[in-house]
């Protein structure tokens, strides 16, 4: 009989419960070859950096806090409920990104505020502001790891741009879908369903503060 095991990402250290491994971090979206079981998982967060490193991940970090804003702001205010989940899982990786390198600059978890005005109700304005944000990303990402020496460092950006590229992926067939369904427009959330929503997301990105460092 198959027992449940514990696996825990190389990328940004988080453990899952499964039957075995996934094939993409559930966390942070690192591919299949950095989940490995408990038992062998080691903590090389803490880095010696480089000044030139030290900046580009500093660089990053402000890049993964805009881009989880982003689609946290898109996750509340769109009409599309298809779009309302994917962008709301979006800003939760996004989120984890940042935690990541917050934590390899001894920084405090990042917080990620609900900011309404800073994203478009136009569905195609959307998906095409966020596809913009992916490939800006797999561009600085690709210069930073030709940059790097350090090893964890490069093991990072690696890593980071196969998971933005995965998203580039996923917003180019939404982007590609017939304008009948992203343009299909549902109820909003009602205000007080919007508060209630965002103490949600308070709760899970206070979650964070609760990870070990």
């Amino acid at each position: 009989m198959q027992r449940v095991q514990v696996f825990r990402c190389m990328i940004c250290g988080d453990p899952y419960i499964g039957f075995e491994v996934s094939s993409n971090c559930p966390f942070c979206g690192a591919h299949e070859r950095y989940m490995v079981h408990q038992s062998d998982w080691k903590d090389i967060s803490k880095v010696e950096l480089t000044g030139n490193s030290r900046k580009n991940i500093e660089s990053s970090l402000h890049l993964e806090i805009s881009n989880a804003e982003f689609y946290l702001c898109v996750s509340r205010t769109s009409r599309n409920q298809e779009i309302r989940t994917i962008f709301r899982a979006l800003s939760r990786v996004e989120t984890e990104h940042a935690t990541i390198f917050s934590k390899i600059l001894g920084k405090e978890k990042p917080v990620i505020e609900l900011r309404k005005g800073i994203c478009s109700t136009d569905e195609h304005e959307t998906l095409k502001e966020a596809d913009r944000r992916e490939n800006r990303v797999v561009s600085l990402y690709t210069e930073f790891l030709k940059q790097a020496t350090e090893p964890r460092v490069r093991e990072l950006f690696t890593a980071l741009i196969e998971i933005e590229s995965d998203h580039i992926d996923l917003v180019s067939k939404e982007t590609s879908a017939p304008a009948e369904s992203i343009e299909s427009e549902e109820t909003p959330p009602k205000d007080d369903t919007l508060n209630q929503l965002d103490r949600d997301e308070t709760d899970f990105y206070e979650s964070y503060k609760m990870h070990e460092d």
